[in-house]
C-alpha cells in the first residue's frame, strides 16, 4: 500500500507542465488555437512531446494530413527565429514552463510537406 502511494506521489512530482504553441511554417499561430500545456511525467523528449501534441490536437491535425513525425518542434520563439529545430531525442524537461516563453511547434501545411 505504501509503495503504491509513493509511487504515485513520485509520479505527480515528476510531472512537469510544458506549455506549447502550434504555427503554421510562416510562424503565425494556427487558427482556432491557443497556448496549450502538458502535464504528463511521460512526455519527456521531443519524440514523446511530438506525439502527445499529435494525439491532444487530432481533430485539427489529422484533416491536415499531418502525422506526429511531420511536426518540428522549437524551444521557443526565439530558436524558430534562428531555425533551430530540436532533436527528436533531444529532453523536453525544463522547457515550455510558462505561457510566456511555449514549446514552438511547427504544424506543416499540406503543401508544404516533403
Amino acid at each position: 500500500m505504501l509503495c503504491s502511494f509513493l509511487l504515485r506521489l513520485l509520479i505527480v512530482i515528476m510531472a512537469h507542465p510544458i506549455w506549447y504553441r502550434l504555427v503554421h511554417p510562416d510562424h503565425r499561430q494556427l487558427p482556432n488555437t491557443d497556448d496549450d500545456v502538458f502535464e504528463d511525467s511521460t512526455v519527456t523528449l521531443v519524440a514523446d512531446l511530438k506525439t502527445a501534441v499529435w494525439n491532444k490536437n487530432e481533430g485539427l491535425l489529422k484533416p491536415l494530413q499531418v502525422d506526429a513525425s511531420d511536426l518540428k518542434v522549437y524551444k521557443n520563439q526565439a530558436s524558430l527565429a534562428a531555425n533551430e529545430p530540436l532533436r527528436v531525442s533531444a529532453s523536453v524537461v525544463g522547457l515550455g514552463q510558462s505561457d510566456e516563453d511555449p514549446v514552438v511547434i511547427v504544424v506543416p501545411l499540406p503543401s508544404s510537406k516533403e
